[in-house]
């Protein structure tokens, strides 16, 4: 019966044993998953605050969209004059466009 309570013990010390290596081993990983996790959290942080920087600094102009009754008031006040005929001439491989007045 004391040969089996020690048999027993042995047991039990060696299924303790490895509990506390296996615990001990969850908890290095563990730590270690929640550190890289905290280095990648503190990379993303320095990337948004660039990026919010980069915000900052940005202008954004907003441009305007203009009617052909506005673009025709514009073009007649610049003294823009409207051609009545076009013609395409071909030079050396390259198109030019040429506006032509009525004679």
């Amino acid at each position: 019966m004391i040969q089996k309570n020690t048999h027993n013990l042995k047991i039990l010390a060696k299924a303790g044993m490895f509990a506390l290596c296996a615990g001990i081993l969850l908890y290095v990983f563990q730590v270690s998953f929640l550190t890289e996790q905290a280095y990648r959290i503190s990379s993303l942080e320095r990337d948004i605050a660039q990026t919010q920087e980069q915000l900052r600094t940005l202008s954004v102009t907003n441009t305007r969209s203009f009617s052909h009754q506005e673009l025709g008031e514009i073009a007649s006040s610049l003294k823009f004059t409207r051609a009545d005929r076009i013609v395409y001439l071909r030079l050396s491989d390259s198109t030019v466009a040429q506006a032509l007045d009525r004679f």
